[in-house]
């Protein structure tokens, strides 16, 4: 058997032992990850705390786009990175945030945001607020705790961007890199009539076509009662506001024209176009109130921004979960 050399044992001692170190710490990796989310500056973000946040996270989205045909039901688990890298810099956010309020102000902000909810997306029906919970394995502990700690991270926000202002330039500058986004886009006026039977919509069509009022049928037969007291009428719309069959036959229909029966999931419409106004650029002028609004909030978010970026240097923050 050939023997190994002094110098190759030395070699491979050079390979070996790195390579060992390695899985050492894949193991230990393999390990720790598995209970702890990340690590910021020796602070453990456990994984029990990453999944509630990704819970109310995701619990917030279905309250505000649930009824949305595109709404996604994976939104936090497709953006728990993102949860995550926002526990990192709240941890060290609030550390500076201490003080800015007291746990009175914070009960009291955060109950009054609990009450919004119950009030505005429930109408008061506890039973259904708290199947909700249940569903996203929340309790009203924890909204009350993410809330209360908002407060704290809103007055935070607000001493650092406070003083912020922007110069009749800077607005200027800031409409021209963004005229495009207050362009008005081509938009559209129309009443309707909703009817869950198609027979029952050919029969109301059929009556519209034979002189019949619009405004008449839909206060007497669209199940739309929002707009059928109003004779159908809807509000303007752009596009991507409607559901998409809706909106393609009302884009494609002139002033005065009846759609034909158009089928959504919500039932069957007769739509009729009352005005359309073509998409045009707005003057400065125009627009020169809303320009200034939205060049102070971006000055105010990239000040922001910068401050965060400074706090997340303070501490060594390690991302531990996939």
């Amino acid at each position: 058997m050939a023997r190994v050399s002094r110098n190759e044992h030395r070699q491979l001692q050079v390979w070996v032992i790195p390579v060992v170190a390695l899985m050492a710490l894949a193991l230990l990796y393999g390990l720790v990850s598995s209970q702890v989310a990340a690590l910021v500056g020796g602070k453990v973000i456990s994984q029990e705390q990453l999944n509630e946040r990704m819970n109310i996270m995701q619990y917030s989205y279905e309250l505000q786009y649930g009824n949305d045909p595109q709404h996604n039901e994976d939104f936090a688990r497709d953006h728990r990175r993102d949860i995550l890298q926002m526990l990192t810099e709240e941890e060290l956010l609030l550390k500076h945030a201490e003080g800015l309020a007291t746990s009175e102000e914070q009960q009291e902000y955060a109950e009054s945001l609990l009450s919004w909810i119950k009030t505005g997306f429930y109408q008061d029906q506890q039973e259904a607020y708290e199947q909700d919970l249940k569903a996203h394995q929340l309790t009203e502990e924890m909204l009350l705790k993410y809330f209360s700690n908002n407060l704290l991270l809103v007055r935070l926000r607000e001493q650092h961007t406070s003083d912020v202002s922007v110069s009749e330039a800077e607005v200027q500058e800031y409409y021209q890199a963004n005229v495009s986004s207050f362009n008005l886009p081509e938009m559209v006026k129309a009443s309707h009539i909703l009817v869950d039977d198609k027979a029952a919509a050919d029969q109301l069509l059929a009556q519209l076509k034979d002189g019949a009022d619009f405004a008449a049928l839909a206060k007497a037969n669209s199940k739309d009662e929002q707009s059928a007291v109003l004779g159908g009428s809807l509000p303007w719309f752009a596009r991507g506001t409607m559901i998409q069959a809706f909106e393609a036959a009302a884009f494609a229909l002139e002033p005065g024209q009846l759609s034909t029966v158009i089928q959504t999931q919500h039932g069957y419409h007769i739509i009729k176009v009352e005005g359309k106004e073509p998409a045009r650029e707005r003057e400065f002028s125009e627009v020169a109130e809303n320009v200034e609004m939205k060049a102070l909030e971006a000055k105010r978010k990239a000040t922001w921004d910068d401050f965060v970026k400074g706090v997340r240097g303070e501490r060594l923050i390690l991302l531990l979960a996939r």
